[in-house]
């Protein structure tokens, strides 16, 4: 095993992760907004919860493709 191996598997893990932040953070203010509009008037409809997602899944994208370009390099 070389000494570039365990960056690729610790941005890996990283973007795992990443990825369960993202489906905590994504459900909760999903059911916040589905609750608050039922219950306080809100207007904005849960869907709009989905719009957190976006900054996550650019950061679990960077880190994959770092992920690859390093493996490949050894």
């Amino acid at each position: 095993m070389g000494k570039d191996k365990p960056i690729p598997i610790i941005l890996l893990i990283f973007a795992v992760v990443l990825f369960g932040a993202m489906c905590a953070v994504v459900g909760y203010n999903y059911a916040y907004l589905d609750y608050a509009g039922r219950h306080m008037g809100f207007s904005a409809p849960p869907s709009v919860a989905f719009l957190y997602a976006i900054p996550f899944i650019a950061a679990i994208l960077v880190m994959l493709i770092l992920a690859k370009k390093l493996s490949d390099k050894g």
